[in-house]
Formats: C-alpha cells, sequence, structure tokens
C-alpha cells in the first residue's frame, strides 16, 4: 500500500510540474506547441531585370548564411519550435544600397503561419518593402516592414 502511495503522490508531482513547464511563459501563445515544425521561405519578388538581393539569415543556434536571390528566386528552411517555444530567427537584406534586419520567425509570427499547407510563413521582397503570408502561391500578403 506503502507503494502506491508513493507512485499516487509522483504522479500527482509530475502532473503538475508538467501543466508549469507547459505555460512556461504566458507571453508566448498557447496556439504554438513545442517541437512543431515549420518553414520560412524568402522568395525576391522585386521588378524584373533588379540585381539581385542578398540576404543573411540565422538563428541563435543554426547560422543559414549568406543567399544570393535573382527575381522570383527563393530560399527556404525547416525546422520544429524549440521545447520553451523561444525560437527565432532573423534576417538581414540588402538590395540596391539599402540595408534591413528583423525577425522573419518568433512565436507572434508562428502563430500566423498556420494555413492551408501546414506551419508556412512565406515572405515576399518586393520595391516598397517585405510582404508577409501563409500559403504558396501567395494570397492575402500583408505589409510589415518597409525598406
Amino acid at each position: 500500500m506503502k507503494s502506491f502511495f508513493t507512485l499516487l503522490v509522483l504522479w500527482l508531482y509530475l502532473s503538475d510540474l508538467t501543466k508549469t513547464l507547459c505555460s512556461f511563459d504566458a507571453k508566448f501563445s498557447s496556439k504554438l506547441q513545442p517541437f512543431e515544425p515549420f518553414t520560412v521561405y524568402v522568395t525576391n519578388n522585386l521588378p524584373n531585370n533588379s540585381p539581385p538581393l542578398f540576404i543573411h539569415c540565422a538563428s541563435g543556434d543554426n547560422e543559414l548564411g549568406n543567399h544570393k536571390l535573382y527575381v522570383n528566386n527563393n530560399f527556404h528552411w525547416s525546422f520544429k519550435l524549440n521545447f520553451r517555444q523561444t525560437t527565432l530567427y532573423f534576417c538581414r537584406f540588402r538590395w540596391r544600397g539599402r540595408n534591413v534586419a528583423f525577425d522573419v520567425f518568433n512565436t507572434g509570427i508562428g502563430d500566423k503561419c498556420e494555413g492551408p499547407h501546414g506551419n508556412l510563413c512565406a515572405w515576399f521582397v518586393k520595391q516598397d518593402g517585405f510582404y508577409f503570408g501563409n500559403d504558396l502561391p501567395p494570397r492575402g500578403l500583408t505589409k510589415l516592414h518597409d525598406w
């Protein structure tokens, strides 16, 4: 009987610990789950005959390197959300003397990536700024950043 009581107390403790860990940080969306897969696309939608777009993307753990994107070309990568739901990727964009950097994925953006093809975070670089959507081909894009 004593071992049953010990197992019951241990189970209750672990159950409470699991609840605490799953709600570790209230600022993150409860909609996202640890280890959930995501794919980020960055597509050059600059005008035809434009010079190439140069991008450099990374996270705290993954260096994705420098990439040269010609018009209508893209760069993409996939990953899984970490346990604490703090995964963050940023990119620096260079084109015609302009230089802009911002997060292309964080938990706030991740909430908006759920679409008809899973968790797809699609960025489209245009002459007037940076547009975001969650579908390919793009539909209903939202401009989030200027050059």
